[in-house]
């Protein structure tokens, strides 16, 4: 092992023991002596453990290295060297908002839990350590002195109000924490294991807002420790320019580079297909964008000699990773072998932009004005690369320069086109066409999509490997299943999918994918005919439709701009938990309750498309936006207070549709959800834009309607309740929105006539239930409620 890697893991356990020492079972270790000229308390603890209490193979040095475990239990004071000096200097760019309050006395703060990252100013909403140590390790533990399979539970992601955490609850998580920790042989499985146990400890409880977790703190540490490891070394920071920082704290000399990536192209290249074939290539094309921003994650650490913690965040088609200055030279380098390799396979289809800028230490830590206000410069950092980022993706390809790279860039064949094929599934041409399994002609991509879907679908392990396999990304081998838990020598990383038992199968980490692939009762993949069907019910009443769902949230930048304070530990520890929703916890909703009735063409970062069966699609949509609501307020109820929300759009076809329309469509509505007002939190259904109320009372107006038609077995009801808009226009004013008006409200009972009273009423009892509310309903509603009954009750052939 190499000093950089030693001085890598130092960064990473620094704070270690504050998770240790919160446990109150090692005060009277006769160990802790040696560590008794450190400052603070939680140093001692860190090497305390770090020397003595695992048997990890990888931290075996820490035994016998004295420097490294020097400057582990020593980040706080005035190091005897200067890597001493730049692991403490990290550790205050990655949390500077604490630094002051750090020496601040707080006797219970072994009992403070982690405040969520989405909790507003004055707003108690937790985490709580008890459920989730009880409920989320799956992987063996030895528990109470006995050993049990622990299983992997969504619902403790969720915060709550009241929260009590004691020193038991710390010892029970930290039992399971050390077993575990005897079996890490590897950079990323500690990074993994941090993530695994620390995400709900909170970094810091004395005196400041404690929304950053443990794990976020040491995982940004290492990543900032690396870079200046690596510019100290490469001559570019002197020992005397990190002391001077320690001290002045505001240098505004770059020392690193702030990377991201997009990919381009996401929506045409996933529905550049025949509709026909679509259920069977969508999925395999969804997870090949995940796996391409992983792969080019990969590909850009490792040739820059970074590690995990480096990579702040990956999600949604792009990634933020942190690099040394020095660096530069050489991402350049590596991004323009990705972009020939990338235009080669997709002929300009997809783009992968990929910029960066510098930071200072003054970036970290710094504040910019902006009038009255004062905006962290961190932040801002964030959305100038963000700039820089759009700017690229409007001249795509121009990196690879038009003169050195002409014949690639305007797909000058080399070969005569009589000898190409045109794929009547995709319309590329290729030099030969296939058969697939049903008899269809395909291109080489094509056959390699469906592969992909079939191999990956449903799969407990993912494998990435510098050796040729059948199915590979930008040059890498893509393997799944059981074959990817047999370790090579080219193995790049190894993962668990969805799951947290990593190192009971000895792999590196997990890895969230959404790649759960409802197969039909033949064990093929579900067509959509087939999703559709599934909207009628038992009896064969309803409508054979097709749902389609798009959502995204709103406004998520300027929430990353508004943190308060700022700071880049923070800002990681937002990214990851709304990626955390998107990419790991929708999967389990959709595989827990829709398992046979959706198809997420694609979840991730901050937005998702699904296909499945209208009711189904309805359903989950308003159970979606109140887990989301919950996930971020605490509570399910949807009031409009928080200003984490996302708008949504849904619409219903033919099985048959054209998949490129309704996504293109779903696109239109949505922005027409989100441009409907200010507050947005909106959603687009039956041709109008709702409010998450009025979608309830639309649905809750549908089922009675329902109910009661089939009660007067009489479907004229619904043409009743569909007419009645006009009397509910004129009760709630022609704007549709001037407030009740009873003198009118006649008119809603003489569109309802001929109906029996005790069926009548309930409706009637519905529309007053929407007068009492401040704004009302949209007059629009009754219409969109009378047109779902219509569908819920339609008989085959019926119009």
């Amino acid at each position: 092992m190499t000093e950089r890697d030693k001085f890598y893991i130092a960064a990473l356990m620094h704070d270690i023991g504050k998770f240790v020492e919160r446990t109150k079972r090692f005060g009277q270790h006769e160990k802790i002596k040696e560590f008794g000229q450190v400052r603070y308390g939680h140093p001692k603890y860190s090497g305390l453990f770090l020397k003595y209490l695992t048997r990890s193979s990888l931290l075996e040095f820490f035994k016998q290295d004295g420097p490294f475990l020097e400057y582990v239990y020593c980040h706080h004071d005035e190091g005897k060297d200067d890597l001493a000096n730049i692991l403490r200097l990290a550790d205050h760019l990655s949390a500077a908002e604490r630094e002051k309050d750090e020496s601040k006395e707080n006797e219970f703060y072994y009992k403070v839990p982690l405040t969520s990252i989405f909790a507003g100013d004055g707003q108690r909403l937790f985490y709580n350590l008890e459920a989730m140590e009880i409920k989320t390790m799956g992987a063996k533990a030895r528990v109470q002195g006995k050993e049990e399979i622990l299983s992997y539970d969504w619902s403790h992601f969720f915060p709550q109000e009241k929260v009590t955490v004691t020193e038991e609850s710390y010892r029970r998580l930290y039992r399971m924490f050390e077993e575990e920790s005897h079996d890490v042989a590897n950079k990323d499985q500690l990074l993994s294991l941090l993530e695994k146990y620390l995400w709900a400890v909170p970094s810091s409880t004395q005196g400041v807002k404690n929304q950053v977790s443990l794990f976020d703190h040491s995982k940004t540490t290492a990543a900032i420790a690396l870079c200046l490891y690596d510019e100290y070394k490469a001559g570019n920071l002197s020992g005397s320019a990190i002391r001077e920082m320690i001290k002045k704290k505001g240098s505004r000399t770059p020392y690193f580079l702030l990377i991201k990536s997009d990919i381009s192209g996401i929506q045409d290249f996933i529905f550049n297909i025949a509709s026909k074939s679509a259920a069977r290539q969508l999925k395999g094309r969804s997870l090949y964008i995940n796996l391409l921003s992983e792969v080019a994650a990969l590909k850009l650490l490792f040739a820059l000699n970074l590690e995990g913690a480096n990579m702040l965040y990956r999600g949604g088609g792009n990634f933020y990773i942190l690099a040394p200055m020095s660096a530069q030279d050489k991402f350049l380098s590596v991004r323009e072998e990705i972009l020939k390799v990338l235009l080669k396979e997709h002929r300009g289809e997809l783009y992968l932009a990929m910029d960066s800028i510098p930071l200072s230490q003054d970036d970290f830590t710094g504040e910019e004005n902006e009038g009255d206000e004062a905006v962290p410069k961190i932040g801002l950092a964030f959305e100038r690369i963000g700039a820089k980022l759009a700017e690229a993706k409007s001249r795509p390809w121009s990196e690879l320069g038009f003169q050195k790279s002409y014949e690639e860039l305007f797909f000058i064949e080399k070969e005569p086109a009589l000898t190409s094929h045109i794929c009547p599934q995709c319309g590329y041409s290729d030099s030969k066409l296939e058969e697939d399994d049903e008899g269809k002609e395909v291109c080489r991509r094509c056959s390699f999509f469906v592969d992909l879907a079939k191999r990956g679908g449903n799969q407990k392990f993912l494998k990435i490997t510098a050796k040729q396999a059948s199915l590979s990304v930008l040059g890498y081998g893509i393997i799944f299943g059981e074959d990817a838990l047999k370790q090579d020598k080219g193995d790049v990383r190894r993962y668990t999918v969805n799951a947290f038992d990593f190192l009971q199968h000895k792999m590196d980490a997990p890895f969230y994918l959404m790649n759960h692939l409802p197969l039909n009762e033949n064990g093929k993949i579900k067509t959509f005919d087939e999703y559709a069907k599934g909207s009628l019910s038992h009896d064969g009443k309803g409508t054979s439709r097709l749902g389609v769902l798009k959502l995204d949230v709103d406004d998520l930048g300027s929430l990353f701009r508004e943190l308060r304070p700022g700071t880049i530990s923070r800002i990681t520890y937002l990214s990851r938990m709304v990626s955390l929703f998107f990419d790991m916890l929708i999967h389990w909703f959709v595989k827990n309750d829709y398992a046979k009735s959706l198809y997420v063409i694609y979840s991730g970062g901050d937005d998702v498309l699904i296909f499945g069966s209208w009711t189904d699609v309805v359903d989950f949509t308003k159970d979606l936006r109140r887990k989301f609501q919950r996930y971020t307020t605490g509570d399910d109820k949807i009031d409009g207070s928080s200003p984490y929300h996302f708008s949504a759009s849904v619409h219903f076809g033919d099985a048959h549709l054209n998949v490129r329309m309704a996504a293109d469509y779903a696109d239109h509505t949505l922005d027409r959800a989100k441009s409907f007002d200010q507050n947005k939190d909106k959603i687009f259904i039956m041709d109008d834009v709702y409010t998450w109320d009025e979608l309830d009372w639309i649905d809750e107006l549908r089922v009675l309607v329902r109910d009661v038609s089939e009660a007067e077995k009489s479907r004229s009801l619904i043409r009743k309740v569909y007419d009645s808009a006009k009397g509910f226009q004129k009760v709630l004013g022609e704007n549709g929105r001037s407030g009740f008006q009873p003198v009118r409200f006649w008119r809603l009972a003489y569109y309802l006539r001929g109906v029996r009273d005790e069926r009548r009423e309930p409706i009637i009892e519905k529309y007053k239930e929407a007068f009492v509310k401040k704004d009302g309903v949209r007059p629009t509603a009754p219409r969109a409620a009378a047109r779902l009954a219509e569908m819920d009750t339609r008989k085959e052939g019926q119009s």
